[in-house]
């Protein structure tokens, strides 16, 4: 599914879940992030 996604993309779209999340939230949003991944 995700093959084709570099650690580039990756760390561009982690830099911009830091801007819009916060620091704050994101944690909660990556573990959501993680649980949803592996259902």
């Amino acid at each position: 599914m995700f093959e084709s996604v570099s650690w580039g993309e990756v760390l561009v779209l982690i830099v911009a879940a830091l801007f819009i999340l916060g620091p704050e939230r994101l944690p909660e949003a990556m573990s959501w992030v993680g649980r949803t991944v592996r259902k």
